[in-house]
């Protein structure tokens, strides 16, 4: 993920359901509701810390809040 922000380009490859949330502002926001079970535990864990890395680095402005409601 690092490199995609570095870089500009870059592949994120997760199957999945996402929906698309309209909120205030006319801003979206992604809702992934359902995710491989093969992410489940530990999968999951890296990919949510891979993502706040990001935030926190401010690699990205884009991403508000996440956070794992299983």
């Amino acid at each position: 993920l690092l490199s995609i922000y570095e870089t500009g380009t870059g592949k994120i490859k997760i199957r999945g359901k996402v929906e698309v949330e309209h909120v205030k502002g006319g801003k979206k926001r992604l809702v992934i509701s359902e995710i491989p079970y093969t992410m489940i535990g530990a999968g999951i864990g890296k990919f949510l810390n891979d993502v706040c890395a990001l935030v926190e680095a401010k690699k990205t402005n884009d991403i508000i809040d996440i956070s794992n409601q299983s």
